[in-house]
């Protein structure tokens, strides 16, 4: 057996590395000290404008807590303001129609007085010394609430008659309900639902009070009937048109 030949191949230099274990250590080392220094930097400096931020911040909702509790007692000041200021013009309002109602009857006592007057003189003249029991003066009048009326009249009878009369006053609306004829009684208008209006006198007695009608109520005419007490008395009856009892209001 011959010789074995071995071929190995040729390098033209050939450069030798020192294998130095520490140092490469020591770099990894260094490197990662550095990152841990870095990223402990950086908690650090996140950390304190954190901080920073939620001081501001708390310093900011407290200013707009205490902004936001001032709106809510300047809208409540504003509230209770506003609700004396409704009840003062409620007040008001009541009180107007509240005067507004006592001159309308001041002024319907002035006229009825004057009229009462007039009457007394007519009372004793001779020519009327034989009329017994009458109606006189019958008007009515707008109230301030709606549909509401005052009603006035007076009755009289002869200055000779030394007796007082007595009996009841009824008193009937006519008038139409969706074109349909309907007539309503006293009570039916009355707001105390009175049936009839009593009077006792001698020589005069003034009868007045409040009238409330219906809504749909379309009235043309009303009627007033004196029941004098006693068998022998017979009833004294008038008519009106409403229109012409409302003409001198």
């Amino acid at each position: 057996m011959g010789p074995v030949k071995v071929h190995l191949p040729k390098y033209r230099s050939v450069r030798l590395k020192i294998y130095e274990p520490f140092l490469k250590r020591f770099r990894i080392f260094s490197l990662l000290l550095g990152f841990f220094i870095g990223a402990v930097a950086c908690y650090w400096g996140f950390n304190s404008e954190l901080r920073s931020l939620l001081l501001a911040d708390g310093r900011t909702l407290g200013e707009l807590s205490a902004t936001v509790e001032q709106a809510k007692l300047r809208n409540q000041a504003l509230a209770h303001d506003l609700s004396k200021m409704s009840r003062s013009v409620e007040i008001e309002r009541q009180t107007g129609q509240q005067l507004k109602e006592i001159l309308l009857k001041k002024e319907f006592e002035l006229a009825k007085r004057d009229q009462e007057l007039i009457l007394l003189r007519s009372l004793v003249a001779p020519e009327n010394a034989a009329l017994g029991l009458q109606i006189h003066d019958f008007k009515l009048r707008h109230s301030p609430r709606e549909r509401e009326f005052y009603y006035d009249l007076l009755l009289t009878q002869s200055s000779v008659s030394k007796k007082a009369v007595k009996g009841e006053l009824n008193i009937y609306i006519d008038g139409l309900v969706n074109g349909e004829r309907q007539r309503l009684t006293f009570a039916e208008v009355s707001p105390e639902k009175f049936k009839r209006v009593p009077y006792q006198f001698r020589f005069f007695q003034r009868l007045s009070g409040v009238m409330q009608l219906p809504e749909a109520f379309e009235t043309d005419r009303v009627e007033l009937k004196l029941m004098p007490a006693g068998k022998s008395s017979k009833p004294i009856q008038m008519t009106y048109q409403w229109a012409e009892l409302l003409s001198g209001d």
